[in-house]
């Protein structure tokens, strides 16, 4: 290590000289410092000679004030933003202020902690004195969320930390936070420990957490660091240093001191003493310690790590120092420093504060929490261990019974040594090429794919038993409140969603329905026989099939996009029976995981009817169609609809009377799961084949003593019930029966019941650790795949098929005997809000009834993205989490549950190489023959009712990829609920509701050069089926008048029926122009490839900077006077029309950036108001 000295601290009046926190420059080669004085201070890291310097605050003189302490900073690219007791102040780099925050009271009030934006360099967080949170945007001069944050009396923040994974915050109580950063919402916490948490350290998935112990008690103080994992705050490991921790660091990349490969934590103690340990291992080991020699009579004060190796520290004195890692020796003048090489244990854990302050020579232990700042009075701190390890308050009591067995803490996935032998650097970057066995899991490091030939449950491959190893939750699982955001507008759907497909909003009622959804839209075959558009009946209202189609289209081409159920869930709870089912919202709803089981069971039943009515409509004209066709399904497939087809069990009831006997065949969508039947789990072998043996003891269940029909007597009659499964579906859904309270906990919870019981029955003490660490670790498991074997048998001249399942190709279930093999395809599962089990075996309860939570999907990639055409380990699994669409980890994240992680409620399996034929009815409709269709929906007037003309009539439809212009006008069905702060800024609890009004559509006759020709393709009113409760008539021009079906004079129609327009201008490759787009597609519940979207708004706008209005471009550009006393959406139309013609002319001419210039000039002067008598001298073309 090479040591460079640098000069002191400038000493201004009333001024301590040595360091209370020092920084490198994220961009320059700059070390920052503050002092206990309160002066910041940058200097040069080649010769440390100073930069620049300013005093911040000054001090009252008292030694123990806090009046001049910079409590915290930190560094932009371009900014300085310091936390002080007079507020958050903001300088440039050099030292010249550039804002006090005078325009807001809150940043004016007493700071203790900021820490930067990592995705804006011109945002920070920042907290106060009395528990309030502020994220401030220093590019716009406002303050975008205030919260209270401190939940707990008397509580405030006293440090954070702010990483691309979360933000976390520690609190004057020790309760260490996870929060969301758009909403400040508190994703978890833990209480770390008992007094004020002063420092803060994240790195990767780890958090090094320093506090104290009690701000009451006996003089003892904290030496120990306690490290958690931030993705559920579970505790890792406890560090104890050699002192009282005052500052921590974590260094992940194992830069300094050239140690690559492992994971450092750097403390300063209260000695002095800069102490390094390396974390990767257990037990944690001291590698080095960084102390002066006692002749020196200084000691170091604050510290700082570069992401290149070098260190920067400050002692006492007022001197900084720079270490790096060269091969050159230490000099004979340095060698007052002393590296211990070999691992050096620290002391006894407890020291007095007097002690303390004697040593650092000050009077009070606040300026010795460097970071903190707390205020602590002459008592000492009292040190307890944690209340109860994490793996204890999980299991309960039955911990102790698997303490015996091999069970490892979680350690982290790393990247291979020999990847990082090739590393390359440049300056402060370094590179290495990606072999290409290596595939990119976005934030959650590298994952090495393994490919195996392996059937069934492969426990033995490495991928496996990585995945043993790492943490068993992400935070990918939290749902997303979008209603705690300002408006979805604003919201970036991207920082949740890199992959190619499309996410669903979650902020509608009866969201619970997107992983349903979301489910179906990747049954490749389902997908592509629904989207089509000749199948949507436009004339019939409110139809499921109809909605799901135009919803599959959105989430088709919305790639990487979040879009909005919202016609589909105006559809859904049209449909009679959905409130009696406990289907929707509200206070006779089921438990969200038992809604999702009766949804998928009435909604493939509605499609299906809706597949039905399509068919039987579509042939209506020739009656001996219909019954040829009927006559043809009937005989192949036994059914004429995509949903039975796929998803429809063939299922034999028999009803065994006192005196007769009769049955009948029905189809069932969903299949229960039944957990009374099970094997004798002796070994980890019977463990893996219980899941198939209880499923095939479902395909034959009995109920006796029920009433039933007899066709012979005619009357009602107590019977014996058998259902057999005669033919499973292609696509076979099993119902884990989230009903069944008594079972369901103690199947998915394994390590209690049958492997308890038989734990002393065992002989194979390895094959029981094992199961029993598996067990305590993850859970029950389900399997990859399932074979399917078909017998007969035969009841009362009755032929039945009797079903043997396996979940693996063995002895038992040769290959020639297998008729079907279904391969996972998707699951959903239920996330818990909080543990559900309370750790009691005997109560078989849940700690919690009924649950809350949220649903998640679990899918395999589509088919047409991957080569794999059967399941493999290889294959791509993603979670998706409403709009939060995330790579899995590995398949051992799908398939094993855990109640305190997630449970499963519906698991689908896809057969292989079926052998069914899916129905297509050929119908040859064009795109113009459907628009015609969808012209002729008209409201009558008096009676309310579709006048659906047989003829088509005089409609244009533009040829394939015409330019047309397009606005539209909305009403407000439901107000905006938001919550007003005293400094006037506010948060909205829930954003108004908007619907469609009217869409105007138009197409030039003539070439561009001439923009006054119009033809109207669309103007058409939308009848409102909900509550309006403000029409906006000053924005939109619509009245109550103009949308009631007895007084309106215009065209009225419906949503749908203009839907289906829109749909059909968009898939003729049409242009659409307009301004302000985004906001009407968001609203009007559409998505347009960008290819096909041109926005004025866009075009007429310069970089970070405000938009420009419609009637502000089109008074200044076009000299033509709109939006006068209300809107007309034709008027507006035709001038984003204009407004385009004249861009293109511009831009021919290359003047457009001096006109944005020019124009943005004019805006500012006059107020963004066009002056008549300063007019705006456009160019002349």
């Amino acid at each position: 290590m090479e040591l460079v000295y640098g000069p002191q601290l400038d000493h201004f009046p009333f001024v301590a000289g040595h360091s209370r926190q020092t920084l490198f420059d994220p961009e320059v080669e700059l070390l920052w410092s503050s002092s206990v004085g309160g002066q910041l201070a940058s200097y040069r890291c080649a010769d440390l000679s100073r930069y620049s310097s300013i005093q911040v605050c000054y001090p009252d003189g008292s030694s123990s004030s806090q009046l001049g302490l910079v409590r915290d900073f930190t560094i932009s690219s371009n900014l300085i933003f310091t936390a002080t007791y007079r507020g958050l102040r903001t300088y440039s780099k050099g030292c010249l202020l550039k804002d006090d925050g005078h325009k807001y009271p809150s940043l004016q009030s007493p700071m203790r902690c900021v820490v930067l934006n990592p995705f804006h360099q011109v945002q920070v967080f920042c907290a106060n004195d009395s528990g309030q949170g502020m994220l401030v945007d220093y590019e716009r001069f406002r303050i975008i969320r205030q919260e209270n944050m401190s939940s707990i009396p008397d509580s405030c923040i006293t440090s954070c930390f702010w990483n691309t994974q979360a933000l976390v915050t520690g609190d004057s109580k020790g309760k260490l936070s996870i929060r969301e950063p758009a909403s400040f919402r508190e994703l978890s916490s833990t209480c770390a420990f008992l007094g004020p948490i002063f420092d803060i350290s994240a790195r990767d998935y780890q958090i090094a957490v320093a506090g104290m112990s009690s701000i009451t008690g006996p003089q003892l103080m904290e030496t120990n660091v306690k490290l958690f994992d931030i993705r559920k705050l579970y505790p890792l490991q406890t560090i104890f240093a050699g002192g009282v921790p005052l500052e921590i660091k974590l260094d992940i990349c194992g830069t300094t001191f050239g140690f690559s490969e492992n994971k450092l934590l750097w403390i300063l103690n209260n000695f002095g003493v800069l102490e390094c340990f390396n974390i990767s291992e257990e037990p944690v080991t001291l590698i080095n310690s960084i102390i002066y020699d006692e002749t020196m009579n200084t000691f170091i004060t604050s510290f700082d790590i570069s992401e290149t190796g070098p260190i920067a520290f400050a002692d006492s004195i007022g001197m900084f120092h720079i270490w790096s890692c060269t091969e050159l020796d230490i000099e004979e003048d340095n060698h007052s420093f002393c590296i211990h090489a070999n691992p050096v244990y620290p002391k006894e854990p407890t020291m007095p504060t007097s002690t303390v302050s004697q040593m650092i020579d000050i009077t009070d232990i606040e300026t010795a929490m460097l970071k903190s700042s707390f205020a602590v009075q002459q008592h000492e701190i009292v040190d307890k261990e944690p209340e109860k390890d994490w793996l204890v308050s999980l299991l309960g009591h039955h911990y102790s019974q698997y303490m015996d067995c091999f069970v490892r803490r979680n350690t982290f996935r790393r990247v291979d040594p020999k990847v990082l032998t090739q590393v390359h650097k440049i300056g402060k970057f370094s590179y290495v090429p990606v072999p290409s066995s290596y595939e990119q899991n976005g934030s959650y490091g590298w994952i090495e794919y393994i490919q195996s030939s392996n059937t069934g449950l492969a426990k033995n491959n490495q991928m496996e038993e990585e995945f043993q190893d790492s943490p068993a939750f992400r935070c990918v699982y939290t749902q997303i409140d979008l209603f705690a955001l300002q408006s979805f507008e604003g919201f970036d759907y991207s920082l949740y969603n890199k992959s190619p497909f499309c996410g669903l909003e979650n902020g509608l009622p009866n969201s619970y329905v997107n992983s349903v959804i979301q489910s179906l839209f990747f049954l490749d075959e389902f997908r592509e026989y629904v989207i089509p558009l000749h199948r949507i009946r436009v004339e019939e209202e409110y139809c499921l099939m109809d909605e799901l189609s135009l919803l599959f289209q959105m989430m088709k081409v919305g790639s990487g996009e979040a879009c909005e159920a919202s016609n589909f869930m105006r559809a859904f709870q049209k449909i009679p029976n959905t409130t009696a089912l406990g289907l929707l919202d509200g206070p006779t709803a089921h438990p969200i995981a038992l809604r999702v089981e009766s949804f998928i069971r009435y909604m493939l039943e509605q499609l299906s009817r809706d597949e039905e009515s399509f068919h039987m409509s579509s042939l209506e004209e020739n009656e001996q169609n219909i019954v040829d066709w009927k006559k043809e399904f009937s005989r192949n497939l036994r059914t004429f609809s995509i949903v039975e087809s796929l998803f429809g069990n063939r299922v034999m009831e028999t009803f065994q009377f006192m005196n007769s006997f009769s049955y009948s065949e029905r189809t069932h969508f969903l299949w229960s799961f039944h957990y009374q039947t099970g094997t004798n789990l002796e070994t980890c072998e019977h463990l893996l084949q219980d899941f198939p043996k209880r499923l095939e003891a479902s395909f034959c269940e009995e109920t006796r003593n029920i009433r039933a029909y007899n066709e012979v007597s005619r009357t009602f009659e107590s019977c014996t019930r058998c259902k057999y499964l005669m033919e499973p579906s292609d696509v076979f859904l099993i119902d884990c029966n989230f009903a069944d309270e008594e079972h369901y906990l103690d199947y998915w919870f394994r390590y209690s019941g049958d492997i308890e019981s038989n734990n002393e029955r065992s002989s194979d003490e390895s094959a029981r650790a094992q199961a029993a660490n598996r067990a305590l670790n993850y859970g029950q498991d389900i399997p990859h795949h399932l074979f399917f074997e078909s017998t007969s048998s035969k009841q009362e001249n009755i032929h039945l098929s009797v079903w043997k399942v396996n979940s693996c190709c063995d002895s038992e279930l040769s290959e020639k005997n297998i008729e079907k093999v279904y391969d996972l395809h998707f699951v959903i599962a239920f996330v818990p809000s909080k543990p559900l089990y309370d750790g009691t075996h005997s109560s078989k309860t849940w700690s919690d009834y009924p649950p809350r939570g949220h649903l998640v999907l679990y899918v395999r990639e589509p088919t047409e993205r991957t080569t794999d055409k059967h399941f493999s380990h290889s294959s791509v699994w993603w979670c998706i989490n409403d709009f939060c669409i995330t790579r899995c980890q590995s398949i051992s994240e799908v398939t094993r549950f855990h109640p305190n992680w997630k449970l499963p409620v519906v698991l689908g399996y896809k057969v292989r190489n079926s052998s069914r034929h899916i129905p297509k009815v050929e119908v040859n409709y064009s795109l113009a023959d459907i628009y015609q269709r969808a012209c002729a929906v008209v409201i009558h007037p008096i009676s309310e009712r579709f006048l659906c003309s047989s003829t088509v009539g005089n409609h244009i439809f533009p040829s394939r990829g015409s330019y047309i212009a397009l606005d539209a006008e909305f009403v407000e069905i439901s107000k905006e609920v938001a919550e007003i702060h005293g400094d006037g800024s506010y948060k909205i609890l829930k954003p108004a509701q908007m619907s469609l009004g009217r869409v105007s559509v138009v197409l030039s006759t003539t070439n561009n050069s001439d923009w006054n020709n119009f033809v109207v393709l669309m103007d058409d009113y939308i009848v409102q089926r909900e509550h309006v409760v403000d029409y906006l008539t000053k924005y939109s021009g619509l009245t109550f008048e103009d949308l009631n079906p007895n007084t309106s004079k215009h065209r009225l129609t419906t949503l749908k029926a203009v839907y289906m327009k829109l749909r059909c201008l968009v898939d003729n490759g049409c242009i659409l122009i307009g301004h302000g787009l985004k906001k009407d597609f968001r609203i009007i519940n559409f998505i347009v490839p960008k290819s096909q979207v041109i926005d004025t708004v866009e075009l007429y706008r310069l970089p970070r900077q405000r938009l420009l209005s419609l009637r502000f471009l089109a008074a200044t550009l076009l000299h033509e006077d709109i939006q006068g006393a209300t809107h007309d959406s034709i008027e507006d139309a035709q001038t984003a029309w204009r407004l385009y013609v004249y861009y293109q002319k511009l831009n021919d001419k290359g003047i457009v950036p001096q006109l944005l210039e020019d124009l943005y000039k004019y805006g500012r002067e006059h107020h963004w108001q066009y002056s008549l008598e300063h007019p705006f001298v456009s160019p002349i073309l």
